[in-house]
């Protein structure tokens, strides 16, 4: 016998752990391999036999806990299936030959850590794959809209000083602005598109960007709300099915047009969704596009 050489299953896995450790560091932190009966307290009441012999053996790949130590987010790499987690349910690409379980371990996984309301997501090389020249991935707006989440409520329930009585229009520049700055604070791919926007209007004062949403599947008609026959099982079934989420994002400034369309996969769970920021990654990924000189298209 002789000590392993990586604590890693694999060199996606370390890479993915290199690429996101500290980046919160000191208020939040990341672990690697931590126990999963040490995220989520376990309940036999719940659990039969099988279940509650595989989750106190089994580990969460990457867990974020904060400064005291205490696990808020729970993160699997799952690099031989290639799924993703949504709502508390595993959604595998692919079989995995080598493992059989492999599908029956990831959705046991997802549904107990949802059933106890702690965060929990499974992703894969499309949340590792860098995203910018800066080594950004998909990873990162993940955990940072988590973290910007958590900031976002312990701020509003801070009690905020105005100078005399407020007017409603004063408040509602005040939330957003709290909004704003949790995000920047913890987001790096917010605060990334930020910078390059900042320089884009810099350089052209009167570039437009443009944005449009995308769904897969799209939206059918029974779930539009705009579309005046409005079915709110149709919209919610609708919802339940969405495998992804995109953005539509042109930017004109001068003569030169750059579209580029940007998806996330669908990884909602709880505390966890891509709604308050997949706008910002599109600008991202379409701001990069524009200053490297790409042609219009």
């Amino acid at each position: 016998m002789r000590s392993q050489p990586t604590i890693f299953d694999s060199r996606a896995e370390r890479e993915l752990f290199q690429a996101i450790a500290g980046t919160w560091e000191p208020t939040y932190r990341l672990y690697p391999h931590i126990p999963f009966a040490n995220v989520v307290e376990l309940d036999p009441r719940h659990l039969d036999a099988t279940e509650m012999s595989f989750l106190n053996k089994t580990s969460v790949d990457y867990v974020v806990t904060d400064s005291a130590y205490a696990p808020l987010l729970g993160i699997e790499f799952d690099g031989l299936g290639h799924g993703r987690s949504a709502h508390g349910r595993y959604f595998p690409t692919r079989a995995v030959k080598k493992d059989p379980r492999r599908e029956w371990k990831l959705a046991l996984k997802c549904r107990v850590a949802e059933a106890a309301s702690v965060p929990f997501v499974v992703v894969s090389y499309d949340e590792a794959a860098p995203i910018d020249d800066t080594g950004l991935t998909i990873a990162h707006g993940i955990v940072g809209a988590f973290i910007a989440g958590r900031q976002l409520d312990q701020r509003l329930h801070t009690p905020i000083a105005f100078d005399g009585d407020p007017t409603p229009q004063e408040i509602e520049r005040t939330l957003v602005d709290i909004e704003f700055l949790a995000a920047w604070d913890n987001n790096p791919i917010v605060r990334r598109a930020g910078e390059l926007s900042f320089q884009l209007y810099e350089r052209h004062p009167g570039a437009r960007v443009t944005v449009a949403p995308r769904h897969e599947p799209e939206r059918p008609p029974a779930a539009d709300p705009w579309g005046g026959a409005l079915d709110a099982s149709a919209l919610l079934d609708w919802w339940k099915t969405i495998r992804r989420f995109g953005v539509d994002v042109t930017i004109s400034a001068g003569n030169r047009q750059v579209q580029a369309t940007t998806w996330i996969r669908n990884y909602e769970a709880t505390g966890l969704s891509p709604h308050g920021w997949l706008l910002r990654l599109g600008e991202l990924v379409a701001l990069q596009k524009f200053f490297a000189g790409v042609s219009a298209t």
